[in-house]
């Protein structure tokens, strides 16, 4: 039996509970990892929590689903140097730790888009997005058009077909597993219907785990994902039919 068959998850949205400011400007937020770990402690010794479930960490322009960097921690919780040592503790008390895996779309300050912003017909990144229309334009007046999630251009929609973009994401998998020791990600979202970077179809109970993918059954489908502002909650991993998606950005 694997350790996520009995796993209890706690569930934690990071720039909730630490109060970080909506807009990212740069600052970090006075002791935010040291918030983090006490409530994880919590977790553990008051709750008998076996596991969290923290994300989304990448660093974002706003609400922590608009990605800039990948490889970042995001800079108003603190640095990659602080996350190690937040997973080091949680294992130090037999935590596992699973982050938030925001693949399927970026902010458009990611150098990608950046790019094709800049370099329009001639962008060297200009198929690593969706449905891009030279011919169109948005509210951005950027003079093009393109895919996004759920109508907002804020969110720019990534093309899970390009050989690129998905090495991309498993490059960015292999670095959390390697810098951090993570022990898993799950990939947010149910939005993948062009296709998975991995194989398709996509089902619900399909993981982005420990740098490879692995299905889980249906019957032990991760942690609940009902959306919580701050501290999330107590999860013991369903048995049944009971997958839910946090889709309300």
């Amino acid at each position: 039996m694997a350790w996520y068959d009995t796993a209890v998850f706690y569930h934690i949205y990071p720039l909730g509970l630490c109060g970080c400011a909506h807009e990212n400007d740069g600052q970090p937020t006075p002791g935010a990892f040291a918030k983090l770990n006490a409530w994880a402690e919590h977790a553990s010794k008051d709750l008998g929590c076996t596991a969290i479930y923290i994300g989304p960490l990448f660093e974002s322009g706003s609400h922590g689903y608009d990605t800039i960097d990948y490889r970042r921690v995001d800079r108003r919780l603190g640095t990659n140097e602080e996350f190690r040592e937040f997973v080091d503790n949680c294992h130090a008390r037999g935590q596992k730790v699973i982050v938030d895996g925001v693949f399927n779309h970026v902010g458009r300050d990611f150098f990608a888009f950046k790019d094709l912003q800049a370099n329009r017909e001639n962008a060297r990144y200009k198929d690593w997005f969706c449905d891009v229309n030279f011919w169109g334009n948005n509210e951005y007046n950027d003079g093009f058009s393109y895919g996004n999630w759920g109508g907002f251009n804020l969110l720019v929609k990534l093309n899970q077909r390009n050989p690129e973009v998905q090495n991309y994401h498993y490059d960015t998998i292999r670095f959390w597993v390697d810098a951090f020791d993570i022990d898993g990600i799950r990939a947010h979202h149910r939005h993948l219907q062009q296709g998975n970077p991995v194989r398709e179809p996509v089902e619900p109970a399909e993981h982005l785990f420990a740098g490879r993918i692995r299905r889980i059954p249906a019957d032990t489908d991760r942690a609940g994902r009902q959306r919580h502002c701050g501290m999330a909650g107590v999860h013991r991993l369903p048995r049944g039919n009971g997958c839910h998606h946090d889709t309300d950005h």
